[in-house]
């Protein structure tokens, strides 16, 4: 049997030098995609909710291949408790806005 080592990381392991220098040495990672890429903005932006398969309870996915730097399989992840809480503070600063603009 044989057994595969990962390298885990946060996005700042997810650049085109790194994960070409991982790809040649055939070492596996798994790491989160910056948001700032313009690649992973164009996916999230692109997925629809609708397509996305249940992974697990209130957790939707899907999965995409990539050819950022080298090949790859991105995810995207989607969850009605995580968009609640990042959506919180937006609508607070939208109802300022308003606010400010009413008054």
């Amino acid at each position: 049997m044989t057994e595969n080592t990962y390298f885990v990381g946060d996005s700042a392991l997810c650049t085109e030098k790194t994960l070409d220098l991982m790809h040649k040495k055939s070492l596996l990672f798994v790491t989160k995609v910056p948001e700032k890429l313009k690649e992973s903005k164009a996916l999230a932006l692109a997925t629809k909710k609708k397509n996305l398969l249940l992974l697990i309870r209130d957790t939707l996915y899907k999965e995409w291949p990539s050819t950022y730097g080298v090949e790859q399989r991105w995810f995207v992840f989607f969850s009605e408790a995580a968009y609640a809480r990042k959506s919180k503070p937006l609508e607070k600063h939208l109802q300022k806005v308003v606010e400010v603009a009413l008054s």
